[in-house]
C-alpha cells in the first residue's frame, strides 16, 4: 500500500501531512502484526505439500484493515473527542480477529 493510496482513501490533497500519514501507516502495520502475530497469507500448497505463502501486505483484507485503522487514528488524533472516548471500530476489531484466528494466515 502506498502513501498515495492511503491519502486517496483519507481524501487528503497536498503534501503537508505526508510525514504524519506515513507514521500512521507504519504504526497500523505494526499494530496489526502485534495483535495477530501474522506476517504471511497462505495462497496454496506446493507440489511437496508445503504451504505457498505471500507477504501479508499483499492481502486486500489486511490492507482494508490498515486503511480503516489509519483513518480512525487520522480522524481522532486525540484520546477524547467531544467528551467521548474514541474507540476503534468494530470492523477493525473483526478483521484483526479474523486474521489472528484464520488458518489462511501464518
Amino acid at each position: 500500500m502506498t502513501l498515495d493510496e492511503v491519502k486517496s482513501y483519507l481524501r487528503v490533497d497536498g503534501t503537508d501531512e505526508d510525514a504524519d500519514i506515513t507514521a500512521l501507516m507504519s504504526a497500523a502495520a505494526l499494530y496489526i502484526t502485534q495483535q495477530t502475530g501474522k506476517t504471511q497469507r497462505v495462497t496454496g500448497y506446493n507440489s511437496d505439500g508445503t504451504a505457498a505463502n505471500v507477504d501479508i501486505t499483499t492481502d486486500e483484507l489486511y490492507n482494508t484493515c490498515n486503511k480503516l485503522l489509519i483513518a480512525h487514528w487520522y480522524e481522532n488524533r486525540g484520546v477524547e473527542v467531544a467528551g467521548n472516548l474514541t474507540r476503534i471500530t468494530h470492523s477493525v476489531d473483526a478483521i484483526i480477529n479474523h486474521i489472528a484466528l484464520c488458518g489462511d494466515y501464518v
